[in-house]
């Protein structure tokens, strides 16, 4: 509802089943802005003119708040922004942490990858983008008032599974 902070609740309802649920939504009584942009894939090979990068519809982005500022420009880095998986960083244990906090609010890309948060309160923001098949990344953002802010990903794919054998006897 306009001028309320969202709010879901997941529900089972048995088959034949009327269910009725009640929400208590809380104004919003800051100054809020938008949080938008694009999450796309890269090809195995990089993008060129011929070849651009893929809308991913069903990606996931979450949007956290940051403790404090964070780096912002060309030259800055945000220390889980290449983490990979499986290796040592940070963006894994950030999902985690994203996943069973519940300040944090998630949104699935559209057809042509597009995604949207409203109604953000003013301040600095984390978002990570996921989407099957790829690696997440990790973008800051700030939101200023009635303000849009455009955060776009790029998300290189998951690197080939290698598969070998083991030979040998047990005795």
């Amino acid at each position: 509802a306009e001028g309320y902070q969202p709010a879901r609740r997941g529900v089972f309802l048995p088959a034949n089943e009327e269910l009725e649920e009640n929400f208590v939504l809380l104004p919003i009584l800051h100054s809020t802005g938008r949080i938008e942009g694009i999450v796309a894939g890269e090809a195995p090979q990089p993008a060129t003119a011929e070849v651009p990068p893929e809308p991913i519809e069903g990606a996931v982005v979450i949007l956290v708040p940051a403790p404090r500022p964070l780096p912002i420009g060309p030259d800055a880095t945000l220390p889980v922004e290449d983490a990979v998986l499986g290796e040592v960083g940070q963006l894994p244990e950030l999902i985690a942490d994203m996943e069973i906090s519940r300040r944090f609010r998630r949104v699935t890309t559209a057809a042509d990858g597009s995604y949207a948060f409203e109604n953000v309160p003013v301040g600095h923001y984390r978002l990570v983008a996921k989407a099957r098949g790829y690696l997440p990344r990790c973008q800051p953002a700030d939101v200023f008032e009635d303000a849009t802010t455009t955060v776009n990903f790029l998300l290189r794919p998951l690197p080939p599974i290698r598969r070998g054998a083991l030979l040998g006897s047990v005795t």
